[in-house]
């Protein structure tokens, strides 16, 4: 994901609710709710989502907590903190991730 293309909720921004469209977003702030969206999307080092997030690619740096589905893969970065229940064709999980929770590897 370029994040020069990128929607970025930037930290000390709170969002309660739903996030949809069609371009890759990047949260540094928090978000609570759900977030669907047809692109990308990075859950940042200072990122905290509690949640669903429904993307293409789902890369998490940050904290994530709910249900994550990624139409391609979810990357957990070895920065990154999970507990939720994920569902995607691929799941990577690099040394030093946090994880805790359920994998639905299903095809594309």
């Amino acid at each position: 994901m370029s994040s020069s293309d990128a929607s970025v909720i930037i930290p000390g921004t709170v969002i309660n609710g739903r996030i949809s469209g069609s371009t890759p977003l990047r949260l540094e702030g928090e978000m609570k709710g759900i977030i669907d969206i047809s692109s990308d999307i990075m859950v940042g080092q200072n990122g905290i989502m509690e949640g669903d997030v429904i993307a293409n690619n789902i890369m998490v740096e940050g904290r994530l907590s709910g249900k994550a589905s990624g139409r391609e893969c979810i990357v957990i970065a070895p920065s990154g903190q999970v507990k939720a229940e994920l569902t995607a064709p691929a799941v990577s999980i690099e040394k030093g991730a946090k994880f805790s929770g359920k994998i639905d590897m299903i095809e594309s």
